[in-house]
């Protein structure tokens, strides 16, 4: 979800670069067309939704190795 609030304040252009928004995980780092890397967020007011400490998300454009990754 992003914040509509920000978006309208700051614009499209920032909003993209400094996402903004609610839910168990924030943002730690990010590798334009690499990776992404959550921690969770303590303050999230569902406690019990915080089964896993962090989640790091790959993005891999190429279909060829998307496809060998999945095989392995």
């Amino acid at each position: 979800m992003v914040s509509p609030t920000a978006v309208k304040a700051n614009g499209k252009d920032w909003a993209y670069m400094n996402p903004i928004g609610t839910g168990p995980f924030k943002l730690v780092s990010w590798t334009r067309d690499s990776k992404l890397t959550y921690k969770k967020f303590d303050a999230y007011w569902i406690r019990q939704n915080h089964i896993f400490d962090g989640i790091e998300i790959l993005v891999i454009a190429d279909p060829v190795v998307q496809v060998c990754l999945l095989e392995r």
